[in-house]
């Protein structure tokens, strides 16, 4: 196949693929759909050493059910979600840091502060709660 047919049918897959995948920029994503949007990338590179562009493409596509598949478990099986997703943590509780969660988490109490001083918030011990997000967010 000539290599500029090769080359229109990777970006096409590689642009439905993506769509497939969602809207989601990879810091609203959760932890696996970021693998399997970095899988993706790895599948769109395989072309480059494969003799047969279409392989690529069926793996592309066995990722994106992948990601549909996980969708709609979660759905479907709501037990399931917090196993894929996971759990919302809290990190803060009536002003008292809570060391035990920030371990499991991984996070230092000084990044902790840090990410509270950018919502503006300079004394932990006036703060009712904080929770550290599924999203990574605070």
């Amino acid at each position: 196949m000539a290599g500029w047919i090769q080359a229109i049918i990777y970006f096409v897959s590689a642009v439905i693929l993506l769509r497939l995948g969602g809207k989601r920029t990879i810091s609203q994503a959760t932890p696996g759909e970021v693998v399997i949007m970095i899988g993706i990338g790895t599948v769109l590179v395989h072309p480059l050493k494969s003799e047969d562009s279409w392989i690529s493409v069926y793996h592309g596509a066995l990722i994106i059910s992948g990601i549909i598949l996980l969708s709609l478990l979660q759905i479907y099986v709501p037990k399931l979600k917090k196993y894929i997703m996971g759990e919302p943590m809290l990190l803060v509780k009536d002003g008292q840091i809570l060391h035990e969660n920030l371990r499991k988490a991984r996070i230092p109490e000084d990044e902790l502060k840090m990410k509270l001083r950018i919502k503006k918030i300079n004394d932990i011990t006036k703060l009712q709660s904080a929770t550290l997000e599924v999203s990574g967010d605070l």
